[in-house]
């Protein structure tokens, strides 16, 4: 079982939220494309929106679309947004363009 942490990190996020709650999430995912490195460690710090992997470049060309989404009353709700380190487990790959992902300390041992 793939094991992600995000202790520490920004937390899950519930979207059923005001105005000022979309546009700290939005600084958040800005920061994130801007520095998707955690201090201290340098660990790469992964975003899942709805469950699934996505890579900065994806997240960049689809951002426009995020945003709009993060309106509830657009789409009826807003995407599940969680950042965080995926330490052990197996490649994951970006939803989108299928770029691959190690995990931090490499794939869990099932021995």
């Amino acid at each position: 079982m793939a094991q992600h942490a995000t202790a520490q990190l920004p937390r899950c996020i519930d979207m059923t939220h005001t105005k000022t709650h979309m546009h700290s999430e939005v600084k958040r995912l800005k920061a994130w494309r801007k520095q998707p490195i955690c201090f201290p460690g340098g660990y790469q710090i992964a975003l899942y929106i709805d469950g699934a992997r996505c890579c900065a470049d994806c997240l960049l060309s689809d951002w426009e679309y995020l945003i709009d989404r993060m309106h509830p009353s657009a789409y009826g709700r807003a995407p599940e947004i969680v950042l965080g380190v995926y330490w052990e487990g197996d490649l994951e790959f970006c939803n989108t363009c299928t770029t691959s992902f190690e995990s931090e300390y490499g794939p869990t041992d099932d021995g």
